[in-house]
């Protein structure tokens, strides 16, 4: 039991921190700073709201099933597709050469 409990959170943890972190796969880390930096009320309510329901609906789901790790496994790995399909895009900050022309005295 304690093994499973152990996976379980290890997989968790995994998978929370990839669905923190999958909107700034592939951007170099200086741009997932200006991200955080231009939008900190969305990285916050990832943190704060959307992460710790995916936790608690994940930890649900696995429990109700038998327990086996093979379970646990599979919950969390169409879990973390789910969200990945169905979370919305984010604007990483990046501007087009028309902002650039784009101001109040035009």
């Amino acid at each position: 039991m304690i093994s499973l409990m152990t996976n379980f959170l290890l997989l968790t943890t995994a998978i929370h921190l990839c669905y923190i972190g999958y909107p700034f796969l592939g951007q170099p880390i200086k741009s997932s700073w200006q991200w955080i930096k231009h939008h900190p009320k969305a990285f916050l309510i990832d943190v704060t709201l959307r992460a710790p329901t995916f936790y608690f609906l994940l930890g649900g789901v696995t429990f109700i099933l038998p327990a086996w790790t093979t379970w646990v496994c599979m919950v969390g790995f169409v879990s973390s597709l789910i969200l990945l399909f169905t979370s919305p895009p984010r604007n990483y900050g990046e501007h087009s050469a028309d902002d650039e022309n784009f101001g109040p005295n035009e």
